[in-house]
C-alpha cells in the first residue's frame, strides 16, 4: 500500500527542486512558502522558512517564487496538491492567483494528467507541474501574462527615457542639477530670473529653456515647472556638498575631477534614469570597453526595445538577427546620444571615456567603432579618498 504523503512534504519536495533546477529554463531566486499551520507545523518547517500569508484574489498560494527572466524577473504561483484527487479543484485555485502573479501552476504527485485536467488547466491559464517519483516534470506550460510585463516595462521605460535622453540638450550635468538649487535658493524671484541673474553660464534664454526642460526630464520640476521632492532633496545635497563653491566650477575640466562631490549628486539623478542604468548595467556586465556598436549588441541582451530607442536612429533594425559590430555606419546611431547623452555620463563619473571627436560632427561623419564606451570604476564610490 503506498505511503500517504502531506502536503508539506509535496512542497518541501518542490521548493528543493526549483531552487536546485529552476523552471522554464531559469533560475529560482526568492521562495515563500504559505504560512498555514499545515506548514508551518509540520516536521518541514525549518526547510520550508521564510513563511507569510498573501492573499491573491481572496486565496493563499501555497507557494511563490521569482524567476530570474533576463529581460524581467517573474513572479510564480503554486497550488500544490498532495495527490491528483483533487486536481481538477487547484486548477480553480490556481488560475485565481493569475490576478497578481505572472505564471500560476497546479503542482502535484503524479506520472501523467489526464487529458481532461490537462484540458481544464488549458483554458484557465494554468500550467502542470507532476512529481514521478522524487523527479519534477512541466507537463504543460502556463499561459503568458497579458500585457506581457516585460514587454510593457520595457514600453514604459523606452516611453519615459527616451524623451528625457532628447530633451538633455546641454552637455553638462551642473546646468541641470543648479536649476532646483536656484529655485530653493532664490523663491521670491523665479527660477528663470535666478537663472539669468545668478548663473551666468546660461547666458541665453534659449540655453535657459534646455536647462528647463532637462530639469523636467530629470523629474527635478513637474510639468509645471515646481520643484519635485526629488529636486528640493537634490538641491540640499548640493548644498550638503559645498555648493555654490568659492571659485566658479571650471566646466572646461571634467566635473568629476573639478567638484567631485557635486559629480555624486548627479550621478544619483542620472541613476534613477532607465536610459542611464541600461548603459551602466551593460557595461558592468561586459566589463570590457565597447564601442558603439558593441554596446548596443551588448545592451539589446538586457532590455532589446530600450536599447533599440535609445541609441539607433532607426530602431527596428534592432530585431534584425544575426547583427554585427561591423553591421553599423556612424548614420545608424542617434546623434544625441553619442554625443550631449554621453558627455553628460563622462562628466558625472559614470564613464572614463569621453564622446568622440567626430560625435559633435554630421551623423555620416560619425565613427562609430572608434567611439568607446567604458564603466569608470575608478570615480564611483571614491569620494571618501577626495577628502
Amino acid at each position: 500500500m503506498a505511503r500517504e504523503i502531506s502536503e508539506a512534504e509535496v512542497v518541501d519536495s518542490l521548493k528543493t527542486h526549483l531552487l536546485e533546477q529552476g523552471l522554464q529554463g531559469y533560475r529560482v531566486g526568492n521562495v515563500l512558502v504559505d504560512a498555514h499551520p499545515a506548514y508551518t507545523h509540520s516536521r518541514f518547517i525549518q526547510r520550508l522558512e521564510p513563511t507569510a500569508r498573501i492573499p491573491i484574489g481572496g486565496a493563499y498560494p501555497d507557494m511563490l517564487c521569482t524567476l530570474a527572466r533576463p529581460d524581467r524577473s517573474a513572479i510564480i504561483g503554486f497550488e500544490v496538491k498532495a495527490s491528483g484527487a483533487a486536481s481538477n479543484g487547484g486548477v480553480g485555485q490556481a488560475s485565481q492567483y493569475r490576478r497578481g502573479v505572472h505564471y500560476a501552476y497546479l503542482a502535484f504527485p503524479g506520472r501523467a494528467a489526464n487529458q481532461e485536467l490537462k484540458a481544464l488547466a488549458s483554458r484557465n491559464g494554468v500550467g502542470l507541474l507532476l512529481r514521478d517519483d522524487n523527479r519534477w516534470n512541466e507537463v504543460l506550460r502556463p499561459d503568458d501574462p497579458l500585457p506581457l510585463p516585460w514587454t510593457a516595462d520595457s514600453v514604459a521605460a523606452a516611453l519615459h527615457g527616451v524623451p528625457a535622453v532628447r530633451r538633455l540638450q546641454l552637455n553638462h550635468p551642473l546646468n541641470y542639477l543648479v536649476v532646483p538649487w536656484l529655485a530653493v535658493s532664490f523663491p521670491q524671484v523665479g527660477v528663470l530670473r535666478a537663472m539669468e541673474q545668478h548663473w551666468p553660464d546660461l547666458r541665453s534664454a534659449s540655453s535657459r529653456k534646455h536647462a528647463l526642460d532637462g530639469a523636467m526630464a530629470l523629474g527635478l520640476l513637474d510639468m509645471g515647472g515646481r520643484l519635485t521632492l526629488e529636486g528640493l532633496t537634490t538641491a540640499d545635497l548640493l548644498s550638503s556638498a559645498g555648493f555654490p563653491p568659492t571659485r566658479p566650477i571650471d566646466k572646461r575640466r571634467r566635473l568629476v575631477e573639478s567638484a567631485p562631490a557635486v559629480a555624486a549628486v548627479a550621478r544619483v539623478v542620472l541613476l534613477r534614469q532607465a536610459t542611464v542604468r541600461l548603459i551602466v548595467d551593460t557595461l558592468r556586465t561586459v566589463t570590457k570597453p565597447l564601442s558603439t556598436p558593441e554596446l548596443f549588441l551588448a545592451a539589446r541582451h538586457l532590455d532589446l526595445l530600450l536599447a533599440s530607442t535609445l541609441l539607433l536612429s532607426d530602431p527596428s533594425r534592432g530585431e534584425e538577427k544575426h547583427l554585427k559590430a561591423e553591421h553599423f555606419k556612424g548614420v545608424d546611431f542617434n546623434p544625441s546620444v553619442v554625443f550631449k547623452f554621453k558627455q553628460a555620463l563622462w562628466h558625472a563619473g559614470l564613464l572614463s571615456t569621453p564622446i568622440h571627436k567626430s560625435a559633435g560632427r554630421g551623423a555620416a561623419d560619425y565613427e562609430a567603432a572608434a567611439d568607446i564606451w567604458a564603466f569608470d570604476s575608478d570615480h564611483v564610490g571614491r569620494l571618501a579618498t577626495w577628502r
